[in-house]
């Protein structure tokens, strides 16, 4: 019996470390990634289409719950899309921070998506989501709809994607160099 306490206990407190890391992640200042909001919606909707269909009893008698689920998703990502600031600083780079104002839409939501979300899990299992499921459905399309609204605010996006993508490639090459010098006078 002490034993499944302490592991209940340990499951508490990483869940609570992983929320308090997903805050800060949303509230803390960094570097704009453009390619994080191609690359992440993508690989959500191949994997929530991928679960989705082998749902019990088809998706027709989950679709009640998909729409409702995706709904929310978009909604949630809408808000945190216009939420996020979006900066250019003196280096030139592009910044993204969520500040006090995405923590309170974060305190807000978290609860309200967690009981819409259960609420929806718990209809019977015919044309209920396990709990899983309804939440890769609303994350893939609160990535959805966040990546929507950073793409509309941001003007030069593929040209951020682009300048980044070169970054990456000269970075490298200078790797690749230095380590051949490196190996070469060893």
């Amino acid at each position: 019996m002490g034993n499944f306490k302490v592991t209940s206990l340990t499951n508490i407190i990483i869940v609570i470390a992983l929320i308090i890391y997903i805050i800060y992640i949303q509230v803390a200042e960094r570097r704009f990634k453009a390619k994080k909001y191609i690359v992440l919606p993508i690989v959500f909707i191949w994997f929530t289409i991928s679960v989705i269909e082998k749902i019990k009893g088809g998706i027709e008698q989950a679709a009640p719950g998909i729409l409702m689920l995706i709904v929310i998703g978009l909604i949630c990502g809408v808000i945190a899309g216009f939420i996020t600031k979006i900066y250019r600083k003196e280096d030139g780079n592009l910044y993204i921070k969520g500040g006090w104002q995405m923590l309170l839409f974060l305190i807000i939501s978290i609860p309200i998506r967690t009981i819409l979300s259960h609420l929806i899990t718990s209809l019977p299992q015919e044309i209920g989501l396990d709990y899983a499921t309804a939440y890769l459905v609303r994350l893939t399309f609160l990535f959805i709809g966040r990546t929507i609204v950073i793409y509309m605010r941001v003007p030069d996006f593929w040209n951020v994607i682009h300048s980044q993508r070169e970054e990456r490639k000269l970075r490298r090459k200078s790797k690749k160099k230095s380590s051949h010098k490196i190996s070469m006078y060893s």
